[in-house]
């Protein structure tokens, strides 16, 4: 059944409302939805519509042929990878210019260890959803830092991408842990200078959700 998920607040984008219904796990094998059903589903007109159909195949998150319903892909192995390796190589280049840039005087990473002391706190207790949340916040701020807005804009709509694949992966505490870790391996790296070595490690830490999502998701999706 298609329907409206409780989770649209009101106070949210259009956009934003349907990227998160779009993400619901009972999506996983695709759908071919009609824009009448979607104005009818979000309560709007169409031209708002219209433009976050058009906006959501700018950047792959639909598909849409003339006189065609949209269309929202099957999840796969494959586009999950190549999501994930194109993050990786891009978080290291992020990575690289938020390190150069604290070496020249130009930026703080204050709050990038705010971020991760909270996500640490949150570990602690067990919270997986906010921690997980706080993550994102995390690599928001660094995309931000770097300075790139030209890959912080790349990087923003693989994430909308790849949290179709998020929403179905259970939490795990111990993952959680190991998250807050590496962080905390990238940020010593950061600010002792070691450009390089905080680069490679933020691949490595793409490269470790990776392997995660793959075990996680080889049951789920093929």
């Amino acid at each position: 059944m298609i329907s409206s998920s409780t989770y649209l607040g009101r106070g949210s984008s259009l956009f934003e409302r349907f990227v998160t219904w779009a993400c619901d796990p009972q999506f996983k094998d695709g759908l071919q939805v009609t824009e009448n059903t979607l104005i009818d589903i979000f309560e709007v007109s169409r031209t708002p519509m219209r433009e976050v159909i058009q906006q959501s195949q700018m950047i792959g998150f639909v598909r849409r042929e003339p006189n065609r319903p949209i269309e929202l892909p099957k999840l796969s192995k494959m586009d999950m990878e190549n999501l994930s390796y194109t993050r990786e190589q891009l978080e290291g280049m992020v990575t690289m210019q938020v390190s150069e840039r604290l070496a020249r005087g130009e930026i703080s990473v204050v709050s990038l260890r705010k971020i991760n002391r909270r996500m640490q706190a949150l570990a602690e207790i067990d919270d997986v959803d906010l921690l997980l949340s706080a993550g994102l916040e995390f690599h928001a701020e660094m995309r931000a830092l770097s300075g790139n807005d030209v890959v912080d804009r790349i990087l923003e709509q693989l994430m909308i991408r790849i949290e179709r694949y998020r929403r179905l992966v259970p939490e795990r505490s111990e993952r959680s842990q190991q998250i807050v870790e590496e962080h905390e391996e990238i940020l010593s790296a950061i600010e002792k200078g070691s450009h390089q070595t905080a680069a490679e490690l933020a691949r490595l830490h793409i490269r470790n959700a990776r392997e995660f999502y793959t075990k996680e998701l080889e049951n789920v999706i093929l």
